[in-house]
């Protein structure tokens, strides 16, 4: 086994535009997903750490001399290369000098990001691979060895051999060639793509706002009065969604992202909100603690630190406490958990275990996530799994106009981002991935800004005052005025699955959850685009009050519809509405939901209100598909 490095390399072929084709990963399907390498920086580790880079730079004649770039740190250094030179070769000299253990190519993700690695590489093998083949490969490629965790046994974090003369890349598909491991690659560093719509600055566009204690006024997505222009009830209906339920604390949420202040003025005796930071300082120095609130003098966050307590607020904002906002769903318990360090940067195995941690530790049924990367099978394959268990998980489809990984996995919930005249937002991911959209652009359409209000850091930290002056937001340093793209669009669809998991918590007993809760928002969701599914607004936008009544009246494995449960609502349930009201086909009380059966508009009292009602939706294009059962009607999800 000492002669596995023998195997057949990636051939890397230069490429245009500052990047080389090649190589590749494996996603767990074996597909291979195709990798963007510059060509014009080499990453570095050296056998001594405290080496002088600089010095070395200026000794090797491959490198510019001032070749030292910024990297991630956690001695990773990053080299510019002398123009017109061909990487690989570079990389192959650079592995003589005996002051170097390992060097890599860096990653272009195609995001107008980097991704780096060291010599950490994760290995999956196949279950059922015996324990010999285990060892000797391991003992083949890799110099450490860590024990697996008792939860995934078959799951290995290796140190690549630096005698092998490879890149962790080359070893990760060494190992795959094998046919023992479902998955190899390396444990990439990266900074996430965070999908809000500030670039920079701007003055403000609309009239003043009122008061802090009447803010929620300016809510166009829970109840659109033309507050931002457009159209007036483009908006998720929340106003009437909150008549039935405002969330359970027995429905957890969690929100992974930059970090979180869970200590926000808008909130009451009934707010549960909690934190984890997963990463702590330094990505290549993990300290988890329960305290998640991000560094907002580092050079990253410095305009991003607010972005996960805007998210937050979105969906917990405390209602009727005298000041602020209203969220989506207060009533139910949320974890923030921070999956960065204080630079903004992060690894793959940061970030699954953040997956993992809302998951297993704090036992969340919905996850919602507003940031995007590269390709990662290691993620894949936590959602995968996590997707398997019945945890609902959301991802922002992005704002680079197509829907961007980890949105592109039939395991999540794709969201994009309409604006206040129910209009896609113009660089809202669109797609064949693209499942469903929720408000989050602006009228303007500008990519600078939204029209979303919601919280933001206390005093001075955050997006206000630091990106909009606090006359813009209320004259407070409190709420952030100016949120949007699909960052803002994932939790409102987020908040509506929680929002409908407190009213059906038997759901959660059923064989596929996260699959009903995804059918139930595609078939109530308002068809805005051409009939049907499209590829930039997918099965609608989202509406929480339609939402609430699909589920209301959908078995966790049978038939969903208003009145008579067939899987659409026609005329049928016109007849079946009256014969509730002025028949004796009247039930006091449906057990299945806590509303009158047959109270189709939720005043408590199943009338002539509800036939007007019924016959709205009927001849309207109200339900027109079974969410519930997978053998659905032509022309659903």
């Amino acid at each position: 086994m000492r002669t596995m490095w023998l195997y057949v390399l990636p051939v890397f072929v230069i490429g245009t535009q500052g990047v080389m084709a090649g190589p590749y990963l494996h996603s767990l399907d074996g597909t291979r997903i195709e990798l963007q390498i510059s060509d014009s920086v080499v990453s570095v580790l050296f056998v001594t750490p405290a080496l002088d880079s600089s010095a070395f730079a200026r000794e090797r004649p491959e490198l510019r001399d001032d070749g030292t770039v910024p990297g991630p740190g956690g001695g990773v250094y990053v080299f510019a290369i002398e123009p017109g030179l061909d990487p690989v070769s570079v990389m192959q000299e650079l592995r003589t000098d005996p002051r170097v253990k390992m060097v890599n190519p860096v990653i272009d993700d195609g995001q107008g990001q980097n991704r780096w690695m060291t010599d950490l590489l994760i290995v999956q093998y196949k279950d059922g691979t015996a324990r010999a083949s285990i060892d000797s490969l391991n003992g083949a490629l890799a110099s450490y060895v860590n024990p697996p965790d008792p939860g995934e046994p078959m799951l290995y974090f290796v140190r690549v051999r630096p005698d092998l003369q490879l890149s962790t890349l080359d070893v990760a598909e060494l190992y795959y060639e094998t046919g023992l491991c479902r998955y190899t690659q390396p444990n990439f560093i990266w900074q996430p793509v965070f999908h809000d719509a500030i670039v920079s600055p701007i003055e403000n566009s609309i009239p003043p706002p009122p008061p802090p204690d009447t803010l929620y006024i300016n809510q166009w997505h829970w109840d659109n009065r033309r507050q931002a222009g457009g159209v007036a009830d483009a908006d998720v209906d929340a106003d009437s969604a909150w008549m039935i339920t405002m969330g359970s604390p027995s429905v957890r949420v969690a929100i992974i992202d930059v970090g979180f202040n869970i200590h926000h003025e808008d909130s009451d005796s009934l707010t549960r909100i909690f934190g984890y930071d997963q990463v702590g300082r330094h990505w290549y120095d993990p300290q988890p603690d329960s305290n998640p609130y991000p560094d907002c003098t580092a050079w990253l966050m410095e305009k991003l630190c607010g972005h996960g307590t805007s998210i937050l607020g979105e969906l917990a904002a405390a209602h009727l406490n005298g000041k602020g906002l209203k969220g989506l769903a207060p009533h139910c318990t949320y974890w923030g958990i921070k999956k960065v360090d204080n630079d903004g940067l992060t690894t793959d195995s940061l970030t699954t275990a953040a997956l993992r941690s809302a998951w297993t530790t704090f036992g969340c049924q919905i996850v919602s996530n507003s940031w995007g990367g590269g390709y990662s099978t290691r993620i894949e394959a936590q959602l995968d799994t996590m997707y398997r268990s019945g945890v609902a998980v959301f991802f922002a489809a992005g704002n680079g106009g197509v829907v961007s990984f980890p949105a592109t996995l039939s395991t999540v919930t794709a969201v994009g981002a309409t604006d206040p005249s129910d209009v896609v937002w113009p660089w809202s991911g669109k797609g064949s991935s693209l499942d469903i959209v929720a408000p989050g652009g602006d009228t303007n359409k500008s990519r600078t800004y939204g029209y979303i209000w919601t919280s933001d850091m206390m005093g001075n930290d955050g997006y206000v005052p630091n990106i909009y002056p606090s006359a813009t937001c209320a004259n407070s340093d409190n709420y952030n005025c100016k949120f949007g793209g699909t960052s803002s669009a994932a939790p409102v669809a987020a908040g509506i699955a929680a929002l409908i998991l407190s009213l059906r918590p038997d759901f959660m007993d059923s064989t596929n959850p996260a699959g009903i809760i995804r059918r139930i928002l595609e078939a109530s969701a308002e068809d805005k685009g051409p009939v049907g599914w499209d590829s930039a607004y997918g099965w609608g936008r989202v509406n929480a009050y339609r939402a609430l009544l699909a589920a209301c009246n959908c078995p966790s494995q049978g038939d969903v519809d208003t009145v008579n449960s067939p899987g659409v609502v026609d005329v049928m349930d016109v007849f079946q509405e009256i014969e509730i009201v002025f028949g004796s086909a009247f039930d006091p009380q449906d057990p299945s939901c806590p509303a009158t059966r047959g109270d189709v508009n939720n005043d408590s009292v199943a009338d002539v209100f509800d036939i007007i009602q019924i016959i709205a939706i009927a001849f309207s294009g109200g339900f027109v598909c079974n969410p519930c059962t997978p053998g659905v009607p032509a022309g659903c999800p």
